[in-house]
Formats: structure tokens, C-alpha cells, sequence
């Protein structure tokens, strides 16, 4: 929540950039890639569900809400398997991320040093909740872009949005709380649903940003006694490391 750009290391900030532009050719790429394929189910989805707004769904000329704006981003980002890749946490943060950031700025205006420590803030946030439960997470079959790609981009929306910290911890339990399920056979059996999920984890992580600010609550991530049932605890094998969640906080 009170992340600056000014505390971001050169390099960080750099990459931060290198993604974002990375991102939208991705994005873009997908789309043209539709087009020439004969691909028309996600400008049919649009079409039919996406009202007017100030967000623009890229490469279709269409402008709609931030939410829709975030899922349809989200869904491209996934489309052609181009995108950025941690391999130590089996994710790709920035299906979620990005898209959720470009919605917010556009229909908000947030200007560059807000956008990039909101971004690094989500790539943060999806890589270090994934550390406390990765590989038990990827084992059990699910896909953790969509996952706590979900925590991720609540987190870039909440600092693009000015959530304080009790609003921030508020965010993401309630991305816990809605994150898809995403699991793998969409994706190794070559369902044409599989790129859906990182939409979803894009609107979804906005959407929790958005209750967070409105005033709704929610369990934290690792759940609360006696049963802890909240998804650090419940997409795993039960047994999160949290401390490996938390080192190097601010340093690494």
C-alpha cells in the first residue's frame, strides 16, 4: 500500500517497463492472431456482455468497462503462451497483473509512478504467496496464473487505487475468496477455455481491489482458527510455508 516509485531499484522499474510493452505486444499479437485464424469468440463474447466504459479491449477496438477491459487483456495475454514466465513458482504473473493495471490507468488516469510500483507490488504479491505453496499447489492440479494471479492483480489494483494497508489486506482476502479454480486439464488437454482463466484472475484481483474500497471484508489468506480454511491452507498440501513467503521481504 505504500510502496513509491522512488523506493523501486533502477532495474526493477526498467523490467517493470520491458514487461508492460512486452505485454501489450503480446496482446496485440493474439488478437491480430484471431483474426487471421478465423477466431471470433472472445469479440462474440464482447460484443454480447461488454458495456460502454473508458477501458479498451486491445486489438478490437472496443472500449468498455475496466473489468471487462482486465478479462479481455487477461484472456489475450494467455492466448499465444508468449508471456513472461517465473518457472520457480510454475506462473505467469503477468497475465493478471497487467491487464488489471492498464484498465485502472486508463479509465483513471493513474500516471506512470503510480502504475509502476502498483505493478511491482502485484508481481510481488503473486510470487510470494506461490513460494508458501508451490509445487503442492501445481501437483494437485491447478494453474496458479489463475489462482493467486487473482491475489496479484488485486494487489496492482489496490495500489493503483490508493488502498491503505487495512484496505490492501481486505483486497486480497477477498481474492482468495474469488479466485477461479483453474485447473489443469483445461490446459494440457487443450480445452479452447484454457486462456479464459487468466482473464478471470485479472478481473477478478480488480473486482476484489474495487469491494476492498467499498468496504467489504474478508478472511485472511491463510485462514483463521480453528479450520483455516482460506486458500493458502485449502490449494495446497495444508501445510503453507509462510516464512518462505516472507523472506527477504523488501531486500530480495
Amino acid at each position: 500500500a505504500k510502496l513509491t516509485y522512488d523506493r523501486i531499484p533502477p532495474d526493477v522499474r526498467e523490467r517493470c517497463r520491458m514487461s508492460v510493452l512486452d505485454a501489450i505486444g503480446i496482446m496485440l499479437g493474439a488478437a491480430d492472431f484471431a483474426t487471421h485464424d478465423g477466431d471470433q469468440r472472445l469479440k462474440t463474447y464482447l460484443k454480447a456482455m461488454a458495456a460502454p466504459g473508458d477501458a479498451t479491449a486491445l486489438g478490437y477496438g472496443i472500449r468498455t468497462t475496466p473489468l471487462m477491459a482486465a478479462f479481455a487483456n487477461g484472456t489475450l495475454m494467455e492466448a499465444l503462451d508468449c508471456q513472461d514466465t517465473n518457472l520457480g513458482i510454475f506462473a505467469h504473473s503477468g497475465t493478471s497483473v497487467i491487464p488489471a493495471a492498464l484498465a485502472l490507468a486508463e479509465a483513471n488516469r493513474v500516471t506512470w509512478s503510480d502504475l509502476v510500483p502498483a505493478i511491482v507490488a502485484g508481481y510481488e504479491i503473486h510470487t510470494r504467496l506461490l513460494l508458501a505453496v508451490q509445487p503442492a499447489h501445481n501437483n494437485r492440479g491447478f494453474l496458479a496464473t489463475g489462482t493467486f494471479g487473482t491475489c496479484g492483480a488485486a494487489a496492482t489494483a489496490g495500489r493503483a487505487l490508493g488502498l491503505d494497508p487495512e484496505q490492501m489486506i481486505a483486497a486480497l482476502g477477498i481474492a482468495g475468496f474469488i479466485m477461479p479454480i483453474s485447473n489443469q486439464d483445461n490446459q494440457f488437454k487443450g480445452h479452447n477455455a484454457k486462456p479464459v482463466h487468466g482473464g478471470h484472475a485479472a478481473m477478478s484481483g480488480l473486482s476484489a481491489a474495487c469491494l476492498a474500497q467499498s468496504g467489504y471484508r474478508a478472511a485472511p489468506l491463510e485462514g483463521e482458527s480453528p479450520r483455516y480454511q482460506a486458500a493458502l491452507n485449502m490449494l495446497g498440501d495444508g501445510h503453507p510455508d509462510l516464512d518462505r513467503a516472507v523472506a527477504g521481504l523488501n531486500e530480495t
